[in-house]
């Protein structure tokens, strides 16, 4: 009994080793292959193209308005475009929102422009107004799309 299990384990190790020898092989062909690549890339030409940066603005210069859901109504926000860059946005309407709150989500009309995109986090304690305020903005923004 104990030569047969001494001799099923030294199969599956030589096994085990077998597949990790054979595995070695094919990643140091497939370094070189990407070695080789690498180089190829290196060594060719950039194209003008490639490199060229994007002229057209991706939204329309104007004044865009959008609306949604806040945590007490709708929130109505604007949003100016200039250049092809937002320039400015603000709300023109949060009547119903809790002012404290609205005051905390405020924030979200500089962090838009900043990063010069609608994908800004919500305000932790105001994420209803936050969401509404991103929502309306999001609805502004695709109006101000270049087609």
């Amino acid at each position: 009994m104990r030569i047969k299990s001494f001799f099923i384990k030294s199969v599956n190790v030589l096994c085990v080793c077998a597949v990790l020898f054979i595995y070695q092989g094919y990643a140091e062909k497939r370094q070189d292959k990407i070695a080789a690549m690498e180089k190829k890339a290196a060594a060719e030409p950039v194209k003008a193209e490639d490199n060229a940066i994007q002229t057209e603005a991706l939204y329309a210069d104007g004044t865009y308005t959008g609306s949604a859901q806040g945590f007490g109504g709708v929130i109505e926000v604007e949003l100016v475009i200039e250049g092809g860059v937002i320039t400015s946005a603000g709300a023109t309407n949060a009547d119903h929102e809790t002012p404290d709150y609205f005051k905390q989500a405020e924030i979200i009309f500089e962090e838009v422009v900043k990063k010069q995109s609608v994908e800004v986090d919500a305000i932790t304690g105001a994420t209803y107004s936050s969401n509404g305020i991103i929502d309306g903005l999001k609805e502004a923004l695709k109006k101000a799309e270049n087609k």
